[in-house]
């Protein structure tokens, strides 16, 4: 059973020779400090995947969330930590030295007008970059994909240079993310989210405000 059929007779209910395995990926230490990792030459999330055979997906989509970003940069920092503007206009805190969450300070968006501002100027879709390959897209996944057969795993560096043509599932980005909460949170932090800013909300949800659509 390819990794395809797998995915698609799980979602809906059918019989499998057994659950898709999907994971998330490891922190850069790991890859440092894990003997599993260290003792076969583990470097990245890619190498990690195939050793453990995890069932592969592919992932389409287009420029369908804010664009162009916010530069990133890093506006000061500390011994330990760097105070750095992501490309979301996002504030944030990071370490230096080690993967963790992110503590973001603040937005670039907190009143109806900064909104105007970034909708005109990141939210354009009539910007051409924002059209999807469409012919690249079923170049790359083609209708009869499942008749591919995965290669085999002797050796990672075998597959240094793996095609998206494999029979693999293939999920398909339209927004910043799901709940429709997790685009508006990138855009101004949890705090803009909370009832107390009434305005802000009626801005993010696109309707009609003092302020324009």
């Amino acid at each position: 059973m390819t990794d395809r059929e797998r995915f698609n007779r799980q979602m809906h209910y059918q019989s499998v020779d057994r659950c898709f395995n999907m994971e998330f990926g490891y922190w850069r230490e790991n890859f440092q400090q894990w003997g599993i990792f260290l003792e076969n030459g583990i470097e990245n999330n890619a190498d990690a995947e195939l050793f453990f055979n995890f069932d592969r997906i592919s992932v389409v989509g287009g420029r369908v969330f804010m664009y162009p970003p916010f530069p990133e940069e890093v506006v000061s920092e500390t011994a330990e930590t760097n105070i750095v503007r992501n490309g979301q206009g996002l504030l944030a805190e990071v370490s230096k030295d080690n993967s963790s969450i992110p503590h973001f300070i603040k937005s670039s968006i907190v009143t109806p007008d900064d909104w105007c501002k970034v909708k005109k100027e990141r939210f354009d879709r009539r910007d051409p970059a924002r059209r999807v390959d469409i012919a690249g897209l079923r170049e790359n996944h083609p209708a009869g994909r499942d008749g591919a057969a995965r290669p085999p795993a002797p050796h990672i560096q075998q597959h240094a240079r793996m095609t998206t043509a494999w029979p693999v599932p293939l999920i398909t980005i339209v927004g910043a993310g799901a709940p429709l909460s997790t685009g508006l949170k990138a855009l101004s932090g949890v705090e803009g989210l909370t009832p107390e800013k009434p305005a802000l909300q009626l801005q993010k949800a696109g309707q009609k405000t003092t302020h324009g659509e």
